[in-house]
């Protein structure tokens, strides 16, 4: 991973486009990278893992607002000389109920035991090759579905330009009447807590008071016996960075299955307008608050709190989400439970109490992880 930071003086600010990172090298390879943050100092970071080894052109670019005519570049040239890591690839034994969708797993590690991520790996099982690709705790997983046997996993990490190939073998066991367990899928938010589940069968019936092991990217969270209806459970908050890791659930020494635990992330902050740009006293003005999510996930519980100015009187809202609003402390809050990507827009209306200069930026909190940074405050002159 390669840092490229930029140094830009500007007249008065950068266009919304931000810095365009343009990268080419040996073999047609060419990369664009765009950075719309100044808070991180106008950094990128190159993934050089799929790149080949030679001499690069990277070039920078970016437009000040005040002059059109042509945009700021850099240009500047890197040898890459990437150094090879070794890697260990590691397959679980397991043991599966005929003709049941089972995921097999296979886990990607370097030299320090750390997960690698992104990586495409090949099963093969059975003479039929499959392909995963690694989620944020290294491991790489395949649905099969097959008839009582016991068949070898053959698994493989062709390498690249950043790591070096590996292999691994496990044993599958798919038998006519055996245990098998079923684990849920979850969307969570960071910091926040979640329930994990796994339902415990023997010959398609539900098994009770068998403890059953939780795992988060292979490290052992809890354990919890089954009730009656063959349910374990466990709560777990979730400390994850955002991405997919994988949950699994295991019962005895082989009888394992897993699902994916999806840390959401999103991109939401404001865009404000008002339906007149420079208000008299007496007027009534509208402001628009439109709650903008770029995704990639829904934000939960998307929470817009506005602390209204002494300039102006709160008269209604119209608009999406639960809407608040306190006389006493002269606080306008709306809460949308489930923001999906996209817009949703609530419609302030003030009269306008005295000339002056009021703040319009509201505050947006989320419980999913937000990659926005609002450092921007808007405003209204009131004549």
């Amino acid at each position: 991973m390669v840092k490229i930071k930029t140094s830009i003086r500007t007249h008065t600010a950068i266009d919304d486009k931000g810095v365009i990172y343009e990268i080419s090298g040996p073999n047609n390879y060419k990369k664009i990278i765009t950075d719309k943050n100044p808070n991180d100092g106008w950094e990128c970071v190159w993934d050089t893992s799929s790149a080949p080894n030679g001499r690069y052109t990277i070039k920078a670019e970016a437009w000040d607002v005040d002059y059109p005519e042509g945009p700021g570049i850099k240009i500047i040239h890197v040898n890459l000389n990437n150094v090879k890591k070794e890697t260990k690839l590691s397959v679980n034994n397991i043991k599966v109920l005929e003709n049941t969708n089972t995921n097999i797993m296979a886990t990607l590690k370097d030299s320090s035991n750390k997960p690698i991520q992104n990586k495409q790996i090949q099963f093969t099982i059975n003479g039929k090759t499959y392909k995963g690709i690694t989620d944020n705790g290294g491991i790489a997983k395949i649905n099969f579905r097959g008839k009582k046997g016991i068949y070898t996993i053959n698994t493989k990490f062709a390498g690249d330009n950043l790591y070096s190939s590996s292999s691994g073998n496990g044993k599958l066991t798919i038998t006519k009447n055996a245990y098998n367990l079923k684990v849920s899928n979850i969307f969570a938010d960071k910091n926040k807590k979640t329930q994990l589940k796994a339902i415990l069968t023997y010959n398609n019936k539900k098994i009770s008071n068998k403890y059953i092991k939780f795992y988060v990217d292979n490290k052992l969270i809890g354990s919890a016996k089954t009730s009656k209806n063959g349910i374990a459970a466990i709560n777990y908050k979730v400390k994850l960075n955002p991405g997919k890791h994988t949950i699994q659930a295991k019962y005895g020494i082989d009888v394992i299955n897993s699902a994916i635990l999806k840390v959401k992330k999103a991109c939401v902050y404001p865009k404000i307008t008002t339906s007149k740009a420079r208000p008299k006293v007496g007027n009534t003005v509208t402001i628009f608050y439109r709650i903008i999510n770029q995704g990639p996930d829904s934000a939960t519980n998307t929470k817009l709190t506005y602390k209204v100015p002494s300039g102006l009187k709160y008269i209604k809202a119209i608009g999406a989400g639960i809407k608040k609003y306190s006389s006493k402390k002269n606080t306008f809050s709306v809460t949308i439970k489930k923001a999906k990507v996209g817009t949703s827009l609530i419609k302030l209306v003030f009269k306008i109490k005295k000339s002056g200069r009021a703040l319009l930026t509201p505050k947006i909190t989320t419980d999913t992880y937000n990659t926005y940074n609002l450092n921007k405050k808007t405003y209204i002159t009131i004549i």
